[in-house]
């Protein structure tokens, strides 16, 4: 009976979502109206400086929509332009000699191509773009239309995926403290913490893996403590299963951390915060140019923060030092330098016990309590250095040439629960441990932009290289604490928090994969993305010298991962898509037999969905549907405990909604929901087919929204969020599930216009109703064995100064 009704339920749902689709693809065909751009004089004062930014604030002098490429102006200067001028003037003076020209558009703003593109131009391109506008500054602040982890240059309307950016600027209007607050505002994301160090993420079902699907600035990176933020310029998430692009990754999603880069225009800004729970924070951003020619720029970031945690004892502190240099070396040539350091030291975070371990609320009346050790600290450090070379031929041809070297650094001693509660007391045992861990990645593309057969196709080929090395320790000694008492915890001390590491543990892996990707404009309707990636990886044997006698042998694999799409445009500013990817990530350390490595896993993903521009381009809306299958699952062996078979498979399937971007020019906002149905559809042990993956809700939801009221209440801007959270289940055997929850956020902030121009207080409100939640936590059978609450209500107050 269950069965059924779960079946009508998802057949009624599914029949909703295709009447919607159908909806929306009658709007898009039968809508299409654009507000026009003024074409009067206009006082137009722009110094010297590079076209990219001159653009922007020509967009904004004048009100006009202009779309251009990064790729096009990003190496060229351009000339001072001053004086009473139509936006087309003002393009003519700054396009002058610069090899561009401007057309004008379909909704009556204006493109900036390549003078040989105009000459030969018979297609439509699909729109590889920055759009800047009038109210840029704030339109930025929730919409970017393009993102940098999308190896084709399509705009985000143009992906056949779906494609989520936050700005920074989005994470610093919500007090945003760790990369789990800012994924909030991406539809179907979620996370939980690892003992407070840093969060994982879930989404479609599937946890991203900290070593293979993190991204910064296009490179992997090594994502095993809470990522530096004080240097950085958005946050994107590609759903799906991404092999095409970045090789060796898990389904579900990439993460990809832009950084802030440097600029020729001179900007300086402090940021102090203090507040509640421990929080407090000091922030610098200085950027400009080098020389009088901007040929140099530099940018120099560093902070500290006291992140807000649930309770006093952990105090989790955090130090971000980063610096870039970029270099014009000519007209055709960049090369950027990044180095950035970050440093962080805390207790680590037990969790909380039950009284009554099938009774959630019984963990209430401890919230405040800390049942660790001061000798359970995380320590631990992260340094990235980034060098890209970017190379233009022509208006055709480019290429970029990149190296990414990681390296992590981690000491720490958990502390976790043992058992149940029995006759009041709480019985623990330590894992210390340390691990030294380094990443390389090398990487060549080239790119190419050409006609073939009467089509404009945008070619991306791309090789690379990575390596991963690991180094650590753990005791061999006993790791049992004494028990604590549950309602008065207070440390007992113990030999195992300081045991010598005597087992060691040294592995490494190393990849490489060559892929080629084709963008074509078939017409001004129809566009296609098809490409092929050949990947290569293989795993040195770990050694786990002192723990076992075992003799492993080096892993090898290859792997070819395809990416289709399809891409129709009704209407330029609408587009309906279909896409089939694909991935595959090695199963390290997994053993079928004594010997004897487990195959990798592997995903497949169907996606169509819609996306569409509204009120000029401001707000954009997407809607998906997607069904994502996970092979080569590992499962517990019937015949050895020690050991695992190759035989689950799991599936996701549902539908995501995001609006994004203002609905005016004071009113901004971000929205997203997403239903998710995840099973287990093999698996060894016959009782767990049929049953939810955990940490996935079947829905959740998320709003955030901004209105400036300087209309009637001049420098004033209030805002607000609301986030659902579905209930979801801690482990496969759907015997212990987190109850729903909904947090209610807030935020006032006064910009003043006297003194220091642009200074601007905020104060933001989290949880407003003190709601009492567990975000995560771990159950044996039915019988939770610890929880993660989240934040009570917070009070978080920042001052931002530019100077």
């Amino acid at each position: 009976m269950q069965n059924r009704i779960k079946s009508t339920l998802k057949n009624t749902l599914y029949g909703i979502r295709f009447h919607v689709f159908e909806s929306i693809l009658l709007i898009l065909l039968l809508f299409n109206s654009h507000p026009t751009v003024l074409a009067a004089d206009t006082q137009i004062d722009i110094p010297i400086q590079p076209l990219d930014k001159a653009l922007n604030t020509l967009a904004r002098q004048t009100g006009a929509r202009i779309i251009f490429s990064t790729d096009l102006t990003e190496t060229r200067m351009a000339p001072a332009v001053k004086g009473a001028l139509t936006p087309q003037q003002a393009l003519e003076r700054l396009l002058a000699d610069s090899g561009l020209v401007w057309q004008a558009t379909s909704d009556h703003g204006f493109t900036v191509i390549s003078a040989q593109l105009a000459t030969n131009q018979t297609s439509t391109l699909p729109t590889v773009t920055v759009s800047a506008s009038v109210g840029t500054e704030n339109q930025t602040r929730v919409k970017a239309d393009t993102a940098a982890v999308t190896r084709s240059g399509a705009s985000i309307l143009d992906t056949p995926m779906t494609v989520s950016v936050i700005p920074v600027e989005t994470a610093i209007d919500q007090a945003a403290q760790t990369i789990g607050d800012v994924v909030r505002n991406v539809a179907g994301v979620r996370t939980t913490s690892y003992v407070g160090t840093y969060d994982a993420l879930f989404t479609r079902g599937f946890v991203l893996s900290n070593v293979n699907n993190y991204l910064r600035n296009g490179f992997r990176y090594i994502n095993l403590m809470q990522p530096a933020h004080h240097n950085v310029a958005r946050y994107e998430v590609i759903k799906g299963a991404m092999s095409m692009d970045y090789g060796r990754v898990e389904p579900g999603a990439l993460m990809n951390i832009v950084t802030k880069q440097p600029q020729a225009e001179r900007f300086h800004e402090v940021r102090l915060g203090i507040g509640s729970k421990g929080y407090y924070e000091a922030a610098l951003d200085v950027t400009g140019a080098v020389n009088e020619s901007a040929t140099m720029l530099y940018r120099f970031n560093a902070g500290t923060t006291r992140q807000a945690f649930i309770v006093d004892d952990v105090k989790p502190q955090q130090h971000d030092v980063a610096g870039a240099l970029t270099f014009k070396l000519t007209p055709q040539t960049r090369l950027d330098l990044d180095l950035e350091y970050t440093h962080r030291k805390q207790l680590t975070y037990v969790g909380l016990p039950l009284p009554d371990p099938q009774n959630i609320s019984s963990a209430n009346r401890l919230l405040n309590k800390f049942y660790g050790e001061p000798e359970a600290t995380f320590k631990g450090s992260h340094r990235l250095f980034t060098a890209r070379l970017d190379h233009r031929f022509n208006d055709a041809w480019s290429v970029n040439f990149g190296y990414v070297n990681n390296r992590t650094i981690r000491d720490y001693t958990n502390v976790y629960f043992m058992g149940e509660v029995i006759d009041g007391k709480v019985h623990r045992y330590a894992y210390p441990g340390d691990q030294f861990m380094t990443a390389q990645t090398i990487q060549a593309q080239l790119k190419g932009n050409l006609m073939l057969m009467g089509m404009r196709h945008l070619v991306t080929v791309t090789a690379d290289t990575s390596s991963y090395k690991e180094r650590g320790g753990f005791p061999s000694a006993d790791d049992s604490l004494d028990p604590v008492d549950l309602y008065d915890p207070r440390p007992t001390g113990g030999a195992s928090l300081s045991a010598p590491y005597d087992i060691k543990v040294r592995g490494s892996m190393r990849d490489y994969g060559i892929a080629f990707q084709d963008y074509v404009s078939i017409n001004r309707y129809l566009n296609l993305l098809a490409g092929l990636r050949y990947s290569a990886y293989s795993d040195t044997p770990t050694d786990w010298s002192g723990a076992t006698d075992m003799v492993i042998p080096r892993q090898k694999y290859s792997n070819i991962d395809p990416t289709v799409g399809v891409i129709f445009k009704p209407q330029p500013w609408a587009s309906i898509y279909g896409s089939y990817t694909r991935s595959s990530a090695p199963n390290v350390n997994v053993f079928t037999g004594p010997g004897q490595y487990a195959p990798p896993s592997k995903a497949q993903q169907y996606e169509v969905g819609a996306k569409a521009e509204w009120l000029d381009g401001r707000l954009r809306t997407s809607m998906a549907y997607f069904n994502l299958t996970k092979t080569n699952v590992p499962t517990a062996s019937l015949s050895d405990p020690a050991f695992r078979e190759i035989s689950g498979e799991v599936n996701s399937e549902g539908w995501e909604f995001e609006a994004v971007g203002q609905l005016t020019h004071r009113w901004n906002v971000i929205a997203g929901y997403a239903y998710i149905d995840t099973e287990i559809t093999k698996d060894n042990t016959p009782a767990n087919v049929g049953k939810e993956l955990s940490f996935t809700p079947h829905h959740s939801a998320n709003l955030w929204t901004t209105y400036d009221l300087s209309g009637f209440a001049q420098g004033w801007t209030v805002g607000g969020g609301v986030y659902y959270t579905g209930s979801k289940y801690v482990n496969n055997t759907n015997l212990a599930r987190l109850p729903a929850y909904t947090i209610i956020d807030a935020m006032i902030a006064y910009t003043f216009r006297f003194g220091l121009p642009g200074t601007r207080l905020q104060v933001n409100l989290r949880n407003i109703f003190d709601k009492t939640h567990y975000e995560s936590g771990s159950a044996s059978g039915a019988n939770f064995r610890v929880l993660y609450p989240g934040l009570p209500r917070t009070v978080l107050a920042n001052l931002i100064v530019p100077f």
